[in-house]
């Protein structure tokens, strides 16, 4: 139901980008706009929702992103898999700084380090598909391993 809300809004802000583009706004202008009220959109808690996107979501957000381009509103070629990444690794940095509110999430530390390893924390086993895709599981799996 949130993808569908989000789609809603990202066709309607289509909808005025096309007026605009009409108007005889420039290709680069298009472009700062369609960042600034479509794709930041689609950012907005990524990390958060993100990793319980099916595949037929993603198909959809994907398909925002392919019309965009054909319209000319964009003009890098963009997928709701890379921007999950970035973002997951953006945030998962900050939060591994230890300067992030989100640190006491993370796992405890290990007592012993083996060598082999470049992160000090035990990586919990999951048990259910729903905590291995919230954001720490996912990005623990995916950043330190």
């Amino acid at each position: 139901m949130h993808v569908q809300n989000i789609l809603a809004q990202c066709t309607q802000r289509m909808y005025l980008i096309k007026l605009l583009k009409h108007q005889g706004m420039s290709q680069q202008q298009l472009a700062v706009i369609t960042h600034s009220v479509i794709v930041s959109r689609i950012l907005y808690a990524l990390p958060a929702w993100g990793g319980f996107l099916t595949v037929e979501l993603k198909n959809r957000i994907n398909a925002v992103f392919k019309r965009l381009r054909q319209f000319g509103y964009i003009n890098c070629v963009m997928t709701i898999d890379d921007l999950i990444k970035r973002s997951d690794y953006e945030l998962f940095t900050k939060v591994f700084s230890g300067s992030h509110s989100l640190y006491h999430l993370l796992p405890p530390y290990r007592k012993v380090i083996c060598a082999c390893d470049n992160h000090p924390f035990q990586l919990p086993d999951y048990y259910t598909d729903l905590h291995k895709k919230s954001f720490i599981g996912r990005s623990l799996y995916e950043y330190i391993k």
